[in-house]
């Protein structure tokens, strides 16, 4: 029971100080564990439109999306990722284990005719320290309809953290009609995931299929 209490604890530390130092950065509100707080203007956009595809920017728009998550499982990783060389003191490791990591992110995503692009800024917590990064806007993302369930928005989140001089990035998977994200993180112990999305879930044969394909 102090073990279960203690890591509860640490969870919900963890994401109070991320959201305190991303404070006054999001665009609205937001729900743990995946879920988004959209911008005002991109939730009237979206309402007004009917379409499933309006919780997207439009060409020549921009929509900002604020997410707090934990860390929630780990996965192997993958070939493109090769071989991790980290210690547990690196500022980006998270333990695979204990899984103790959350994460706090704004991310911007705009459209320029045929190319969706992200970028904004975030806070990871590997349960010893907190570490912020940029993410500047040259991340183009790929689109995938997921019958009437929404969008798949997937690929490389290319960030850099200027506190620890390095440059990292996340594998991507987001479906805007729902609110829900998960980002995957290269580690030593594996490939660590923030978020856990209902969507993905239920598709993941296809998710899986077309992000290897990407």
């Amino acid at each position: 029971m102090d073990d279960i209490y203690r890591h509860g604890w640490k969870a919900a530390a963890a994401a109070l100080l991320a959201a305190a130092l991303l404070s006054g950065c999001g665009s609205g509100g937001s729900e743990a564990g995946g879920s988004a707080g959209v911008s005002q203007s991109a939730t009237a956009s979206a309402a007004q439109s009917g379409s499933p595809a309006a919780a997207l920017p439009a060409d020549g728009e921009a929509k900002t999306y604020h997410f707090d998550l934990k860390s929630t499982k780990v996965e192997p990783l993958p070939a493109w990722a090769g071989t991790i060389e980290m210690t547990k003191k690196d500022p980006l490791y998270i333990s695979g284990t204990d899984l103790e990591g959350a994460l706090t992110a704004d991310i911007k995503l705009s459209r320029k005719g045929e190319y969706l692009t992200a970028g904004g800024e975030g806070v990871l917590w590997n349960g010893q320290r907190s570490t912020k990064f940029a993410m500047p806007e040259t991340s183009v993302l790929l689109e995938k309809q997921l019958g009437q369930d929404g969008t798949l928005v997937y690929g490389a989140l290319q960030a850099r953290s200027e506190e620890i001089g390095r440059d990292f990035s996340f594998d991507l998977r987001l479906v805007p009609e729902s609110g829900e994200l998960e980002l995957r993180l290269p580690n030593r112990d594996g490939l660590i995931v923030f978020g856990q999305s209902a969507v993905l879930g239920k598709h993941q044969g296809e998710v899986s299929k077309v992000t290897a394909e990407s």
